[in-house]
């Protein structure tokens, strides 16, 4: 007789925070936390209601600048940050600016994240993403397209400049957010394909 291998330690559920949910990178997060088994709750920000319903998914509505009076339902283990606009969705320069930089996690603000000292922190700094976005954007396209020609072209310190879909940008962030041995790391394209399992 072989001695009964204990059972396994039951997975620890995790909740994420998730800004930025509507966006091309957000849905696609939004869309592979909900289906991850690793959480149990998924609590997104939204500026107005989304048509997305799920057990696991907890929706507060509120403006950005609002964020110190949501602190109270704002508690998780994980936090994603996918927020940006175009000029498009967003004319008001003033709007514009306070979206795509004083929310957004890259130049001066990665510094000041990194700072805060959190266990984990990874920062995504994709180049050409890919995905079917809802508006149209002709000259995105034409770029996309001029990417698949210069992908395979794209060699050593350049393969950082390689597109990537939003469907493996997310899998790496999610991957990432998993990997304890990660403490800092500015994730470009290489190391986003080695996050793909």
């Amino acid at each position: 007789m072989y001695p009964l291998s204990p059972d396994p330690l039951p997975l620890r559920m995790k909740s994420a925070i998730l800004f930025g949910a509507s966006g091309l990178v957000g849905s696609s997060l939004l869309n592979q936390l909900l289906d991850n088994p690793a959480y149990n709750k998924v609590i997104i920000v939204v500026r107005k209601p989304l048509p997305v319903q799920h057990p696991k998914l907890t929706m507060v509505v509120g403006d950005y600048s609002s964020l110190p009076n949501l602190k109270p339902q704002l508690k998780a283990d994980e936090v994603f940050i996918a927020l940006g606009t175009t000029k498009k969705k967003t004319p008001d320069q003033n709007e514009y600016y306070r979206i795509d930089h004083d929310y957004q996690t890259k130049g001066k603000v990665e510094a000041d994240i990194m700072a805060l000292g959190f266990d984990h922190t990874c920062i995504f700094r994709p180049s050409m993403l890919v995905g079917d976005r809802k508006e149209s954007r002709p000259a995105e396209r034409f770029f996309i397209g001029l990417f698949s020609i210069l992908n395979p072209l794209l060699a050593g310190s350049w393969k950082r400049y390689h597109s990537i879909h939003v469907k493996d940008l997310a899998a790496a962030m999610i991957n990432a957010a998993n990997d304890p041995t990660v403490t800092v790391k500015r994730y470009h394209w290489q190391d986003m394909r080695d996050k793909i399992v």
